[in-house]
């Protein structure tokens, strides 16, 4: 596990004229970190207000003298200060990853109607699980499965979330993708994860306008691509990482507008190159019959990936501006804290999509000036949430819709609502729950089971010992007519098979493949054998989960470190690590030396 250096956070001060106000303890992993003067200036920003009375905010006082700093009020409104965070950058993102399950898909019964569903819950899970179709039509009132408040908020919203049903799995607009979560606009498409507008696409996660692709991570508008990762406006392209604007193109790294490549690093405006060498289109496809992979083991790396930013510190960032601690993110600016991110503002510690004047959340969308929340869409005014939908002024309400001064699912006056849930915050902080994300005990899912695992990998015992939950279910393994093992598959690629052994293809989509990695079986479609036949790509030998970690290997890594350009000796930061490449360049001397 990596944290961010002081040394980092310093820099990052200094060059953005950012003062450190304070230096803080994590309370789980005892790193250092630093609260900026802009840090202050947003939490008081996004700290919420409430319209209430000179005379209540008087009695207010008197009653909560003990916390009379944690709150202001001026020109009627008073304000509830949100505190600065106890935990480190790191491990508030870990806390908001345990929250979000995007690719462990169930067998179980809906509690609505007893079918056999697809659900992103376990069949061991306590809470009520409706099929999304049954949910939507659900004629109940989420409001009669409302709690007064007990002066407890954990204890009352642990119950409410066992108390109202949750839908299966997220999946908005799809057509024939049933086996999918977490994504919008799907077509024709299986195994594919938090994505948008995607279409007969297999084994995907985290992309965006995307067709005919296979086995891709973080790939947005691209066409007919396989084991692509980070790749953006990409056609025909297999096994790249990080390219732009690239067709036809193998095994290339960091390429932008190149065609016909193969085995390239860091080159544009190319066209039929082998390992940087430029050929003619004759030689080109002459060699590639018989050419073998160069590791490029003596790379020379930019300090990172940025395009059209302005004072923003980090890797694989577009169109940002005033930005710091973040990464793949575009049209971004004056936020920190984020990663994936699309046209934010104003906003900190949060992950996915269109938010302004937001602080702690994941997954949402269109919504304005919250905290501390989990899935929701078009919402504002609004604090510590989950699965709401257009609401305004809502505090700890699950799987409400159009409503607004809500408490636990319970309608109250604009009056009520304004004098209680100031009163609920108090109390919060008596008992340090507020002015961070949910605890950890009350996410759905293990630990084990959420993207969590795939950024900060922890054990059992380790994640027990934190306070996160872990799942010990293990899912059936799938009924088919036969098994065979990864070595006994055909040594050649998919098209040759058609050609030699047809009738082997037609069967192969009956039988379970056993992983060479895990051992877990898996199944190969229809729909993936005709694309691994018209691109003549060989049978995978490796389960989709274990594909998963391979690529996430690829990606740049999110730990920033400072160190000096190997040419002209500038200080500088970078995702990279001087004793893995020849040369780590500034931009100045990166693309002088190209």
């Amino acid at each position: 596990m990596q944290y961010t250096s002081k040394e980092v956070y310093e820099f990052v001060s200094k060059q953005s004229k950012d003062p450190i106000v304070e230096w803080k303890k994590c309370r789980l992993s005892w790193q250092e970190f630093p609260i900026y003067q802009s840090d202050l200036e947003s939490y008081d920003k996004i700290s919420p207000v409430f319209e209430v009375s000179e005379s209540y905010a008087k009695e207010f006082f008197e009653r909560n003298s003990d916390l009379k700093d944690n709150f202001e009020y001026k020109d009627g409104k008073l304000k509830a200060k949100i505190p600065t965070p106890t935990l480190c950058p790191e491990e508030r993102e870990r806390r908001r990853y345990a929250f979000r399950n995007e690719n462990n898909l169930y067998k179980r019964k809906c509690d609505f109607s007893w079918k056999s569903i697809i659900s992103m819950y376990s069949p061991d899970k306590e809470y009520k699980v409706f099929d999304q179709e049954f949910r939507r039509w659900d004629s109940r009132n989420p409001l009669d499965y409302w709690f007064s408040y007990t002066w407890n908020f954990k204890s009352d919203f642990s119950l409410l979330l066992k108390k109202t049903p949750v839908i299966g799995k997220f999946i908005i607009d799809g057509v024939n993708s049933s086996y999918t979560n977490h994504i919008l606009r799907p077509k024709d498409s299986y195994l594919c994860f938090n994505s948008v507008g995607i279409e007969d696409c297999m084994y995907m996660r985290e992309w965006d306008r995307t067709k005919y692709c296979f086995n891709c991570d973080y790939v947005i508008r691209c066409e007919h691509c396989a084991d692509c990762v980070q790749c953006y406006d990409c056609f025909n392209t297999f096994n790249c990482l990080h390219c732009y604007n690239c067709s036809f193109c193998n095994d290339c790294e960091k390429c932008t507008d190149c065609h016909y490549c193969l085995d390239c690093y860091n080159i544009e405006n190319k066209s039929y190159c082998i390992n940087n060498v430029q050929y003619t289109k004759q030689e080109y496809e002459k060699m590639i019959l018989s050419y073998k992979k160069n590791h490029k083991d003596t790379k020379i790396v930019l300090w990172c990936s940025q395009k059209w930013c302005e004072n923003s510190y980090w890797n694989d960032l577009t169109n940002c501006k005033n930005c710091s601690f973040f990464y793949e993110s575009f049209d971004c600016s004056d936020s920190k804290y984020f990663n994936r991110q699309i046209q934010l503002e104003n906003c900190m510690d949060l992950q996915w999509y269109y938010e302004q004047l937001t602080i702690e959340w994941i997954s949402t969308t269109n919504s304005y000036h919250w905290w501390f929340m989990f899935y929701w869409d078009n919402n504002k005014e609004s604090w510590y949430y989950s699965n709401c939908y257009n609401c305004s002024n809502i505090f700890g309400c699950i799987w409400l819709k159009n409503k607004e001064y809500c408490i636990l699912n319970k309608e109250y006056s604009k009056e009520e609502y304004n004098k209680l849930v100031p009163q609920i915050i108090a109390e919060m902080m008596r008992n340090y729950e507020r002015g961070e994300f949910f605890d950890p005990k009350l996410s759905y899912y293990g630990y084990n089971e959420t993207i969590a695992m795939d950024y900060y990998p922890l054990t059992k015992e380790d994640a027990l010992n934190m306070w996160y939950k872990w799942s010990d279910y293990e899912a059936p393994a799938p009924k088919v007519e036969k098994i065979v093992l990864w070595a006994n598959l055909p040594k050649v690629w998919c098209k040759v098979i058609q050609e030699k052994k047809p009738e082997f293809l037609q069967k192969i989509v009956n039988y379970a493949i056993i992983c060479e990695v895990s051992k877990k079986p898996f199944r190969i479609t229809k729909q993936e054998i005709d694309f691994y036949v018209k691109h003549n790509l060989p049978i995978p030998t490796k389960h989709p989960d274990i594909r998963h970690q391979e690529r996430l290997k690829r990606k740049d890594p999110t730990t920033m470190h400072l160190i000096h350009c190997d040419e002209c000796g500038e200080e500088m930061l970078s995702v990279h690590l001087p004793w893995k490449w020849k040369k780590i360049l500034c931009e100045k001397c990166f693309y002088k030396e190209k």
